[in-house]
């Protein structure tokens, strides 16, 4: 095979695969865009979900503090699960407005 038709397969080959490579990157886009939609119309999970969302700001405004202030008693959320007794007691209010502040389901009753 002369040098000039193994270079023209060679290019055929390489705009080939740069064409699969494309069009798989694209539907890897679609689909993580599709994963997105449907995870906001399932809404914010509920008790027994990963994590809820937090509305710091609605929180705060309930409880009388500035964000700011609500979001440093609730400490790095990395650091593990708060103490909301604690952060209840540090803001001036019960665990119970706290938490419901919060939005987050209530404490099961301890028996």
């Amino acid at each position: 095979m002369s040098k000039r038709k193994l270079l023209c397969v060679a290019i055929s080959v390489l705009a080939i695969v740069s064409v699969g490579l494309t069009s798989c990157t694209s539907n890897e886009g679609e689909e993580k865009t599709a994963m997105s939609n449907q995870k906001e119309q399932m809404g914010p999970p509920q008790q027994g979900g990963d994590q809820v969302q937090i509305d710091f700001a609605a929180a705060a405004e309930t409880l009388g503090v500035t964000e700011d202030v609500l979001k440093e008693a609730m400490g790095d959320p990395r650091d593990g699960r708060p103490d909301f007794t604690k952060i209840a007691e540090t803001l001036g209010v019960t665990e119970e407005e706290l938490i419901t502040a919060l939005g987050l389901p209530a404490k099961p009753s301890e028996k």
